[in-house]
């Protein structure tokens, strides 16, 4: 069954949206189990799998079933640098011929006695598909990186077959060395070379491809401080996401008759559409800017994540729109360009930690979690429930969930699912809807846990039809317990008992004051964070609950029975 998050697009009225000729757009889980997935592409081949790009150095294989190909489609975590966050192998993309050639292309990062640098290679696939030829690594580019951050790292090929890669400032805040307006300089840029043939060659029509002297002739774009991740619309129109400092994040768009070399996005004049606050560059006042065609802030602690134009069979409201994602408030936002180059946000959906996107070879969009999710982007009708807000907290060992909705539709309930650690979700509770409302409601769940770690909570809002969506995942640290728990206390039929995590077995018993064993149980470390006993047919009145260890450990609680 396809998990989903959701997001309504409606005639907003007050405080929450109402239905008229509702359409949505949600999220569903794909694939799980990935070590931070940072980019995702596709061959081209006609296999229509997904090759998933992980920062410590691997790439792994989807079938379109989202099935992991048995081993990685190639591993080279021993060359590739990933010590920072901002560090590791960060793009991947397939040449147009890739079905006659079978060459794609990887940019990481690397660090050789102390000297860091980013580098590009080409790999060729071997005669098995599903395995890159690990031995057929060429090295294409090499550009020194002063700083461990803002390394950019994304790759397309665009119109007439040129490889675009789009390249970080080297790091720091505010582009301390002037790099980005630097033309003797790769950092801050957006790069174009021929790789048909290795060494790769020059486009004639380069802005400075006949310039002289340390001019970098590979330039095609200048004045970005981060571009993570930029893409082409079918159309060849550019659109690219570049990360800002503290005040702007900012997504540019260039159409493709517009798309000429030697454009100037500004950095470090300018940060999004204002002059940069903290940036010392004196030599912007002749400069000629292209501003972003969206932008928001302030920040500090924002951080862009560009996508892709949705388009296709798949996509029918939102064939048209830019999906990209805000990685710090943890939003996956679509955006409308009017002809008029007026912007709408469409769509703002949870969505945690997304760290890059892609397309299948039939249009539809992915995003990856750094966590280790890849999510596919989806279409839905119209689902029960908007959720405005969602809070959790804790008080001792219990977990109080909160959350409020502005528009219920044929609503039936919520399940409230929980995970510890790396366990799957289970339904720890059920919270009746209100059913159809077009005002705000507030509801409450509390959960009693028993051991320690960190809890993920969502909500599973169900529909009267069986379809539901999901909230985004919240998540809470419970420290260790250092008694048991007996729960509820008094008790009628049930009780629940919960031990601290502990390395030795032993058993678990109820007794009579007369010292009677009323129950037993072998009990090991790891068993499940509460245990549950029947309590319906013992005499009523005062019972011991007692765990006795192998080792040292006891506890002993009272449990009145009524």
């Amino acid at each position: 069954m396809k998990k989903l998050v959701n997001c309504f697009i409606g005639l907003t009225i007050g405080l929450f949206s109402w239905t008229g000729a509702l359409s949505q757009i949600s999220i569903e889980e794909f694939a799980i189990n990935f070590s931070q997935p940072v980019d995702i592409a596709n061959a081209g081949d006609g296999s229509n799998r997904l090759f998933i790009v992980e920062k410590v150095g691997r790439i792994q294989v989807l079938d379109e079933d989202g099935q992991k190909g048995e081993q990685p489609f190639l591993d080279i975590s021993s060359k590739v640098d990933s010590d920072a966050s901002e560090e590791g192998l960060l793009g991947l993309v397939f040449h147009p011929e890739y079905q006659q050639n079978g060459y794609f292309f990887v940019y990481y990062t690397a660090t050789v006695n102390s000297i860091r640098d980013a580098v590009i290679e080409r790999y060729s696939v071997s005669a098995d598909s599903s395995l890159a030829e690990h031995s057929s690594g060429v090295e294409v580019m090499r550009i020194n990186q002063p700083q461990s951050n803002h390394n950019g790292g994304d790759m397309a090929f665009g119109p007439e077959g040129n490889l675009y890669i789009g390249v970080g400032d080297g790091g720091s805040g505010n582009d301390p060395g002037e790099r980005s307006q630097n033309l003797t300089l790769p950092l801050g840029k957006m790069l174009r070379i021929n790789v048909d043939n290795l060494p790769y060659s020059i486009p004639a029509n380069n802005p400075y491809a006949q310039m002289g002297g340390d001019t970098v002739r590979e330039i095609w774009a200048v004045g970005l401080r981060n571009p993570w991740r930029f893409s082409f619309d079918d159309n060849y129109d550019l659109w690219i996401g570049d990360v800002g400092q503290s005040a702007r994040e900012e997504i540019n768009f260039i159409s493709a008759s517009e798309n000429v070399g030697g454009l100037n996005y500004g950095w470090d004049c300018r940060e999004g559409d204002i002059a940069c606050p903290g940036c010392g560059n004196n030599q912007c006042d002749e400069q000629t800017f292209t501003d972003p065609v969206h932008w928001y802030g302030p920040g500090p602690g924002l951080s862009v994540t560009g996508g892709y134009v949705m388009r296709g069979e798949f996509y029918n409201v939102f064939e048209g729109h830019y999906i990209f994602a805000e990685f710090a408030r943890d939003q996956i936002r679509t955006l409308q360009l009017s002809p008029g180059r007026s912007v709408a946000i469409t769509a703002t959906i949870p969505a945690n930690n997304i760290s890059s996107f892609g397309e299948d070879e039939k249009g539809r969009v992915y995003a990856a979690n750094l966590s280790g999710i890849i999510y596919r982007v989806v279409e839905a009708g119209i689902l029960p429930v908007e959720l405005i807000a969602v809070h959790i907290k804790k008080e001792n060992k219990k977990v109080f969930l909160d959350w409020e909705t502005g528009f219920e539709f044929n609503a039936s309930h919520f399940e409230v699912e929980r995970s510890l650690g790396q366990e799957s979700f289970k339904q720890v509770g059920i919270v009746p809807s209100k059913g159809d409302a077009g005002e705000i409601t507030n509801y409450q769940f509390i959960d009693q846990v028993y051991r320690p770690g960190d809890y993920s909570y969502r909500l599973k809002s169900m529909d009267l039809d069986g379809s539901y969506t999901y909230s985004m995942n919240l998540t809470i640290k419970i420290e260790n317990n250092e008694d048991m728990l007996v729960l509820p206390n008094p008790a009628l039929d049930k009780i629940r008992v919960g031990l601290p995590v502990m390395q030795e077995a032993g058993h678990l018993q109820i007794v009579g004051l007369d010292g009677a064993i009323l129950h037993r149980i072998a009990v090991s470390p790891g068993d499940e964070d509460a245990i549950e006993i029947d309590v319906k047919e013992f005499r009523r009145g005062l019972v011991l609950v007692q765990f006795i260890g192998e080792g040292n450990i006891s506890f002993t609680k009272k449990l009145m029975l009524y």
